[in-house]
C-alpha cells in the first residue's frame, strides 16, 4: 500500500522503523549486565519506549545524554515526540542529523530484576506496551553446573479488524493501481477511494468502541442496556466516518506530494527535513479526536455515569497505545545476544558468536502468541 495513504489505517499514525538490539551478560552468580540499543530515525525514537530511560537503566553513550538534556527523560511520551522536532542535532558530516542511537545499560543483581515493561510506571497505559521477561535456572551436576536461559516475549493479539489487508481487498483495483504508481486520479476515482477509506475508519471506529464499552460488563457493571450499547458505537462510527471526504482525501494527497518534493529538496541542499504532521496525519488524528468526543458524547445522551464514562475512556486509549505498539513491532526485527557462563551447548539461537547465543525476532511472530529464546551452557570439567 502506498506510504501517502498509510496513516489512514485503523486510524492510526504511521509507523516507526527502528534497528533493536539488546545484549545481556549473566555471571556465574546468576548477576547480570544488560545493554539496549536502537538506531534510527529521530521521530522513531521517541515513540514506543523501545530503549528505557529510567532505574535501573543508565544512559551508556554521549547521544544519549544528549537526549536527556534536550529531550525527554523517556522514549514515548507525548514530550519526547514534540521536542525531538526542535533539536537541532549535527551528524558526523555536519549536516543536521535525521537519524540518531540510544543506549542504556543496566547492573542486575539477578534476573529477576528485569523490568516487565520498558514503558515507565508514569505512562498510565504501560502495559499496553511490550511486556516480557528473563529467567535464570542453575543447577549442579557433580563438578559441572548447567545454567538453562528463557526470555519470553509476551505474545500481542492483533486486531483483525484493523488489518490493512481488509482495506486493500476493498479499495478498487484502477484506483489503486494508479495511486501506487502515482498516476492522476479522476473525479470519481477520488469519490471511489475516498468512499472506501470512510468505510473502514467506520468499521474500525465502530470495534474501538465496542471493545471500550466492553469494560463496563467486563467490570461486573452491566447497567448500561445491549441497544443503548449499539446505539454509542453506531453514532460513533457515523461521526468518524464523516471525517474522509473525497476533497479532503484528495488534498491530503496533495499535501503529501509537496511534502515528498520538500523533503528532496532538503536532502538535496544537506538541510535536516523536519517533518511535521501531513493532511493525512491531521485526518487520522481527527479520527481518535472525534471518536473520543462522539463517544462521551453518546454515552452522556445515555445517562451514563461519568465514572462509567472515564472508565470506558481509558479503556479507549490503552486500546489505541496497544494497537499502535503492536503496528510498531510487527514492522520491526529484534535483534538479541546473551552470553552464559561456560560453554553453550544448545537453545533456539539462530546463530553463535564468539559464544554468545544470538536471535533474530520478526515482530510479526508475536501475534502469534509468546516468542521464548533459549539458551543452555555448561561450565566445568569436561
Amino acid at each position: 500500500m502506498h506510504a501517502r495513504y498509510l496513516p489512514l489505517l485503523s486510524l492510526l499514525l504511521p509507523l516507526s522503523c527502528l534497528d533493536y538490539e539488546e545484549t545481556l551478560v549473566i555471571r556465574p552468580d546468576g548477576s547480570a549486565t544488560m545493554t539496549v540499543e536502537a538506531r534510527g530515525d529521530l521521530g522513531d525514537l521517541a515513540d514506543g519506549y523501545a530503549v528505557p530511560l529510567h532505574a535501573p537503566f543508565v544512559p551508556d553513550s554521549p547521544e544519549t545524554l544528549r537526549w536527556l538534556a534536550d529531550v525527554a527523560p523517556d522514549t514515548g511520551s507525548r514530550t519526547a515526540m514534540e521536542n525531538v522536532r526542535q533539536v537541532n542535532w549535527l551528524d558526523e558530516e555536519g549536516k543536521p542529523a535525521e537519524k540518531g542511537s540510544l543506549r542504556v545499560r543496566a547492573e542486575l543483581a539477578s534476573l529477576d530484576q528485569l523490568p516487565r515493561y520498558f514503558s515507565p510506571e508514569s505512562d498510565p497505559y504501560r502495559t499496553a506496551y511490550l511486556e516480557h521477561d528473563a529467567q535464570l535456572t542453575v543447577e549442579r551436576r557433580g563438578d559441572k553446573t548447567l545454567y538453562r536461559f528463557q526470555r519470553v516475549l509476551r505474545g500481542r493479539q492483533q486486531q483483525r479488524w484493523m488489518d490493512e489487508d481488509r482495506l486493500k481487498d476493498r479499495l478498487p483495483k484502477e484506483p489503486a493501481r494508479k495511486l501506487e504508481n502515482e498516476e492522476p486520479l479522476t473525479d470519481a476515482e477520488w469519490a471511489e477511494v475516498a468512499r472506501v477509506f470512510a468505510e473502514h475508519f467506520r468499521y474500525s471506529a465502530a470495534h474501538f468502541a465496542r471493545e471500550a464499552l466492553l469494560g463496563i460488563y467486563t467490570q461486573g457493571d452491566a447497567s448500561l442496556p445491549v441497544e443503548a450499547s449499539r446505539d454509542i458505537v453506531a453514532g460513533a462510527a457515523e461521526q468518524v466516518g464523516k471525517i474522509v471526504t473525497a476533497e479532503r482525501f484528495r488534498q491530503a494527497y496533495a499535501e503529501e506530494e509537496e511534502k515528498g518534493r520538500l523533503r528532496k529538496l532538503a536532502q538535496q541542499r544537506g538541510e535536516r527535513w523536519r517533518e511535521e504532521p501531513g493532511g493525512f496525519d491531521r485526518m487520522a488524528d481527527q479520527g481518535r479526536e472525534t471518536l473520543r468526543r462522539t463517544l462521551t458524547d453518546q454515552m452522556a445522551r445515555h445517562g451514563v455515569a461519568e465514572r462509567v464514562q472515564n472508565a470506558v475512556l481509558e479503556r479507549l486509549e490503552w486500546n489505541l497505545a496497544y494497537r499502535d505498539q503492536t503496528s510498531d513491532l510487527g514492522d520491526e526485527t529484534l535483534r538479541f545476544k546473551v552470553a552464559l557462563p561456560g560453554t553453550l551447548v544448545g537453545g533456539n539461537f539462530d546463530h553463535e558468536d564468539r559464544g554468545m547465543a544470538c536471535y533474530e525476532v520478526k515482530g510479526k511472530l508475536l501475534e502469534g502468541g509468546d516468542v521464548v529464546l533459549t539458551a543452555v551452557s555448561v561450565q566445568g570439567r569436561p
